[in-house]
């Protein structure tokens, strides 16, 4: 019978998975990936709809409010989908940055979230998310949420080695 390989576990350089740096500002910042690295031709991207959707009676509390885990599902799904559009290969989440809700959300408001990408590492993509809700009968949205949320690649290639993200032109 073969013995199991167990895959090493993702790390970020300067990420010590013993000793856990708080995550937020100073994490990004100690990573640098807070802004886009001068010299490998990245860019931002634009802003980005990358979901809307009317949130249900599944989603609420029994006060008729939304879960902050439903948001946070779909801030991580709206992030896949844009980090799909800059790489073909794998990346799961490593990390959002620190979630502070500005508002409520409640059943039956629309949601909308848009995503930049703000900056492409070797092996990882930092993507920003925006949550805005839309009051039924209101015409302006409000802002609910944002938070930036790396994803790091998880394939590997014949040598080993985990696939590089691409630079962006």
């Amino acid at each position: 019978m073969s013995e199991k390989v167990r895959p090493k576990a993702l790390v970020l350089p300067g990420d010590n998975p013993t000793d856990r740096p708080p995550v937020g500002p100073p994490m990004i910042e100690r990573l640098g990936l807070g802004v886009c690295s001068p010299g490998r031709g990245q860019t931002m991207s634009d802003r980005n709809l990358s979901i809307r959707r009317m949130l249900l009676p599944r989603d609420t509390n029994p006060h008729g409010y939304i879960f902050g885990g439903a948001i946070l599902a779909e801030i991580d799904l709206a992030g896949a989908i844009e980090a799909a559009r800059h790489t073909k290969h794998a990346v799961v989440t490593k990390f959002m940055n620190g979630i502070s809700f500005d508002l409520p959300v409640k059943m039956g408001d629309t949601v909308t979230l848009y995503t930049t990408l703000t900056h492409v590492g070797e092996t990882s993509l930092t993507i920003k998310v925006e949550v805005e809700a839309s009051r039924n009968g209101e015409v302006a949205p409000v802002a609910v949420v944002a938070t930036e949320v790396v994803y790091v690649a998880v394939e590997r290639d014949a040598e080993g080695n985990l696939h590089r993200v691409p630079v962006l032109d």
